[in-house]
């Protein structure tokens, strides 16, 4: 029997009294990463104004950050210029870092957003890609020490809580948590993970919960996941959700919190 396979976008929950929230499909079962090595692609398209090396680096340290909490091995490679977001059903799928310059879909105040794609009867992540609004945001690659302001969002502030949501984790209640929904123009802590990110990663990584799982592999009738709907307020509250193909989580995405 094909193992069914549903499309989470964003992996964004709202946050509550109890911390780090794990992502859960409609099971109730968290989502988890199958493997013990996984591989992301670099973006193949950068936005003017960033250096190629520097964004490189910036992505080899996100990764790093939940490796060395989760045990698990974060690969990154050189990206796909022709890479797009999303799952194909009995295609060959890798898990993308991508700016967007043009044609943002989600809300406009959202920094990044996450999509991936979970078999529900594993319960395992099968794809992974994260995606950086550039087209209503400017990025760039800050000083490990820079202060919040100014008209810049950092690279690796973003990508650091955007690979959170790839592994598994939802929403923080925590402000100081790299895993909290806002994040303010130039702010760069959420590139060192806090307590709460290290148990929400280690009781998913660490606890057995995610050891030995693999994924059953996805129906063919699952359709490509598709832009749209709207993400959390800037402050952090809940937003709308939708459906699409077999069901849509609420669709939420870091975003700007006022200062």
């Amino acid at each position: 029997m094909m193992n069914r396979a549903l499309v989470l976008v964003a992996l964004l929950a709202p946050a509550s009294a109890s911390a780090y929230q794990l992502r859960t499909d409609p099971t109730g079962a968290t989502v988890h990463q199958a493997q013990q090595e996984i591989t992301f692609r670099l973006p193949a398209r950068i936005p003017a104004g960033l250096d190629e090396d520097a964004v490189k680096a910036a992505v080899k340290g996100a990764a790093a950050s939940w490796a060395e909490v989760t045990g698990l091995k974060i690969n990154v490679v050189e990206g796909d210029a022709d890479a797009k977001p999303g799952y194909a059903a009995g295609g060959q799928n890798h898990n993308d870092i991508l700016f967007v310059e043009q044609g943002w879909s989600w809300d406009d105040e959202a920094l990044a957003t996450t999509i991936i794609t979970v078999d529900t009867s594993t319960h395992t992540i099968l794809d992974a890609d994260i995606v950086l609004n550039a087209a209503q945001h400017r990025f760039r690659t800050l000083p490990a020490d820079h202060s919040p302001g100014g008209i810049y969002d950092d690279v690796q502030n973003t990508l650091t809580h955007e690979f959170g949501h790839a592994l598994g984790l939802a929403h923080s209640s925590v402000p100081e948590a790299t895993m909290y929904a806002g994040a303010p123009k130039g702010e760069t802590a959420k590139r060192t993970l806090e307590a709460d990110d290290i148990d929400g990663a280690r009781s998913l990584y660490q606890d057995g919960a995610a050891t030995g799982s693999q994924a059953g592999g996805a129906s063919t009738t699952l359709k490509d996941m598709g832009l749209g709907s709207v993400g959390c307020a800037s402050t952090g509250q809940a937003g709308a959700s939708g459906w699409l193909a077999l069901a849509l989580l609420p669709l939420v995405a870091l975003k700007r919190r006022a200062t």
